[in-house]
């Protein structure tokens, strides 16, 4: 099956740098979603702020790799809005 946004679905990130994911293989965006505050969430498992910001916070940036093979550095906010818009889900990314 295809993917239809392949230039907007993540696929590749970094992990945390500390912590439980430390060296995981992947993490696990669906309990993102349904979080309170979805940024501290993903911050326990990805590295949204490897680029620059605070682990928790909307505004942290990353550098994310799509599945079209281009990269780009953008903040969570740019990535996650709810379960039916978010970059991390092939079948709902924008």
């Amino acid at each position: 099956e295809r993917i239809p946004q392949p230039a907007s679905t993540v696929h590749f990130l970094i992990m945390a740098y500390e912590g439980e994911f430390a060296g995981a293989d992947h993490p696990h965006a669906e309990e993102w979603i349904d979080a309170p505050l979805p940024p501290s969430v993903a911050g326990q498992q990805v590295q949204i702020n490897a680029v620059s910001g605070l682990i928790d916070r909307w505004e942290a940036r990353s550098n994310w790799g799509y599945l079209d093979g281009h990269a780009e550095t953008v903040s969570f906010s740019n990535l996650m809005e709810n379960v039916y818009r978010n970059r991390f889900d092939p079948r709902v990314a924008y």
